[in-house]
């Protein structure tokens, strides 16, 4: 009889992180090409061409911006506040005596 943990066990190893080994392993290409403008959908195409990333667009997609992209620059220098002088209200006064009912018909 076949031991279900063993089998198990073999699924686990095959694959577990399959597509985080394949996003380090081209870590400089990937990061390299999205510095230059590329699409993660173009450098997804072409290394899944070349037999390089073992794993479909979704998972390559959520697996880069996951592990690889870079947090957004902090701005060093404070920014100029534009001070905004508020808004005047506009007063509405309604007069239900001024109504002519017959422009309502």
């Amino acid at each position: 009889m076949v031991d279900m943990e063993d089998i198990l066990q073999e699924i686990r190893k095959k694959g577990l992180n399959q597509g985080l080994i394949a996003i380090q392993a081209q870590k400089e290409i990937i990061l390299k090409a999205i510095d230059e403008g590329a699409t993660l959908k173009t450098i997804h195409s072409v290394l899944t061409g070349r037999g390089l990333m073992p794993v479909k667009y979704c998972a390559f997609a959520r697996l880069v911006k996951k592990h690889l992209k870079k947090p957004p620059k902090t701005q060093t220098s404070p920014q100029k506040i534009k001070e905004t002088t508020p808004k005047k209200q506009k007063s509405y006064a309604y007069n239900p005596d001024e109504i002519d009912i017959d422009d309502l018909k």
